[in-house]
């Protein structure tokens, strides 16, 4: 009996198996370089908001939209662009061409930040499964986060040695958006005073015949309001009116974003925030329990209709 070493036939595969196997890593290379700019275009529509536009209810789904993506496509984009400035060689990687979107997902969802580099050797010459496997000693997922809301709520604040003051903020996702939304009206009321003050300052201008102007024939631009500015001005208007109210249960209106069931993706129906994240599954059903719930009809994305306010019931 003749025994081949297995070796040996690696030198003897015919020409067309190498041309095929080099010209689809070719057509995967232009792909992932292609997911790659999805991912670097997303890490900006995030930064600046341009995601929130009518009938759009979050980045993912403005990327369903506006690349044609399944819901499950859009995610895993998403997914890495909001883990970017934690995975810079994973995303480099995949700009690059060298990672699948799947691999990269991967990469983001198991691994956390300190263990890139690592697992990116390990992730460039292995499948999804084996990223997996690989990654399963970080005990780490993105999708299933531990479960310590009692310990990880909090606030810490303090200064550090060049002066400058910081601070942590961690809190349940429902909490978390009424602190957003009051820095959004904050910093929308900041801006309305800027521009309202810039054309005064213009209309004073004009009127006193003012010849050198520093901001040219336009008048007096509006700089941006920063969400530092928000912070700072949010704790004035608290500190001036002695925090009136903070005693008071939050009945803030948030814009909740129910999808039914899909048939093969589970039973529950799945909640998110406004711009912001899926709910769990409890925060979801509490929230629902005791509500003022008012129903936004839409045709096509875009609102027509607004329903009468009705109270939830447990």
């Amino acid at each position: 009996m003749t025994v081949t070493d297995p070796a040996d036939d690696v030198h003897e595969r015919p020409a067309w198996m190498s041309d095929i196997e080099h010209r689809v890593s070719c057509a995967a290379g232009v792909r992932n370089a292609a997911d790659g700019a999805l991912v670097a275009l997303a890490v900006e529509v995030l930064v600046d908001g341009r995601w929130e536009v009518d009938g759009i209810h979050s980045p993912v789904h403005w990327f369903m939209w506006r690349a044609g993506l399944s819901r499950h496509t859009a995610r895993q984009v998403i997914r890495l662009a909001t883990r970017a400035a934690d995975l810079p060689i994973t995303i480099g990687l995949l700009v690059e061409g060298k990672l699948s979107l799947d691999q990269a997902t991967t990469v983001a969802r198991y691994t956390p930040g300190e263990f890139e580099a690592a697992v990116c050797e390990i992730a460039v010459n292995a499948t999804v499964n084996q990223i997996t496997a690989a990654t399963r000693e970080y005990d780490f997922d993105t999708d299933t986060p531990k479960t310590r809301v009692a310990r990880e709520r909090g606030v810490s604040f303090g200064t550090d040695d060049d002066g400058s003051w910081w601070a942590r903020v961690r809190l349940a996702a429902d909490e978390g958006k009424v602190v957003e939304e009051a820095l959004k009206v904050t910093r929308d009321r900041l801006h309305r005073e800027a521009c309202r003050a810039a054309k005064q300052a213009g209309a004073a201008e004009v009127a006193d015949d003012v010849e050198d102007k520093d901001e040219g024939d336009a008048g007096p631009g509006v700089g941006d309001v920063s969400w530092a500015d928000a912070l700072v001005g949010m704790a004035n208007a608290i500190a001036a009116t002695d925090a009136a109210g903070a005693e008071n249960g939050s009945r803030a209106v948030a814009h909740l974003h129910l999808e039914h069931p899909v048939e093969g993706c589970g039973v529950d129906w799945r909640a998110e925030l406004h711009g912001g994240p899926r709910l769990p599954d409890a925060l979801r059903r509490y929230l629902l329990c005791d509500c003022d719930i008012e129903i936004v009809w839409t045709e096509g994305g875009v609102p027509v209709s607004v329903g009468e306010p009705v109270k939830s019931s447990v």
